[in-house]
């Protein structure tokens, strides 16, 4: 997860407490340093992994092999250094296998390589369906809260381990 912020520099930043005092909070006011060297694993550059049980693919839909698209030849330097990483691979010959998205990102010159796992693994995992919430509960649960923030989990779909 890269988040750009300069943790220790925050203005106004120095003390961090729990939202409902429980009787399972540490005692005592825990400072912004303890509390980043207490989870300093979430704030490693490398990808992290979903530690739940993996997902369960449904072998009797059978697998797909869908051909690559086309990338743009101005994007195809960039997309090949972001294999690198060892999350998506070419292959040319495989039982399954997604195509790959290349997305531009607003802030940089790079991009972002997604796998549309849509017309492959999406249509036989074996997933937990949850409903979506109401609009109006969403807004009666977040009455009287005054901060808010956005968290953007690095390559979170490439986290989660298939059985």
């Amino acid at each position: 997860m890269d988040i750009k912020l300069d943790w220790k520099n925050l203005p106004g930043l120095n003390y961090i407490g729990p939202i409902f005092p429980s009787a399972s909070a540490p005692q005592g006011n825990p400072t912004l340093d303890s509390v980043l060297q207490q989870y300093d694993e979430l704030f490693e550059p490398e990808l992290g992994c979903y530690i739940g049980a993996p997902v369960v693919l449904n072998e009797s839909k059978g697998a797909k092999f869908h051909k690559a698209r086309a990338v743009p030849y101005a994007l195809q330097s960039k997309v090949e250094s972001t294999q690198k990483d060892g999350v998506i691979e070419r292959v040319t010959s495989a039982v399954s296998a997604a195509p790959i998205v290349v997305v531009g990102k607003k802030e940089s010159e790079d991009v972002c390589v997604c796998g549309d796992f849509s017309v492959t693994c999406n249509a036989y995992a074996n997933v937990e369906t949850y409903p979506m919430p109401q609009i109006e509960d969403m807004h009666s649960a977040l009455r009287g809260c005054t901060v808010f923030s956005v968290l953007d989990i690095k390559q979170a779909y490439h986290q989660i381990p298939i059985a």
